[in-house]
């Protein structure tokens, strides 16, 4: 192959090269701003109901099974949890915020925005068999009032 055809090979090949550079580069912008749009347009009422099942999970997984399986089998647990799957178990917002205060301070603070009256915005945690740590489903009740303007 001649001299030429060489460099215009190369040449080529580094003009696809980095065709496919800019290309991948703006896929993952568009990623990101996709991702950031869809935050944005969510409303508070939305994020506020996200961040409280949040806080429940994190409540029942590091703090409340821990604390209920302390010297106990997994049958005791299992037995205990099970009274619970059809009524739930109902946190509060304020025992939510209570529980590991220096860590949830942020989370909490946002149930501000909203108003949220902390004794009835509650999360209700539904133990599963066979009650495992991460064996539950979750749902959340909020008691807030949203000005019209932050939805």
């Amino acid at each position: 192959m001649s001299k030429e055809k060489k460099e215009k090979k190369n040449t080529s090949s580094k003009e696809i090269f980095k065709i496919i550079i800019i290309l991948g580069l703006l896929v993952v912008v568009f990623a990101v701003i996709l991702f950031l749009a869809k935050n944005f347009r969510m409303s508070l009422e939305d994020r506020l109901n996200k961040n409280l099942i949040e806080l429940g999970e994190e409540f029942y997984s590091d703090y409340y099974y821990g604390d209920i399986s302390i010297n106990k089998t997994s049958d005791e647990v299992s037995k205990f949890l099970s009274k619970f799957e059809t009524t739930g178990i109902s946190v509060n917002l304020d025992t939510l915020s209570k529980y590991d205060n220096e860590r949830r301070k942020s989370k909490v603070s946002k149930f501000e925005k909203g108003n949220c009256d902390t004794l009835n915005t509650k999360v209700i945690i539904y133990p599963k068999s066979p009650y495992g740590k991460r064996d539950y489903s979750i749902t959340a009740e909020l008691h807030c009032e949203f000005d019209t303007e932050e939805k």
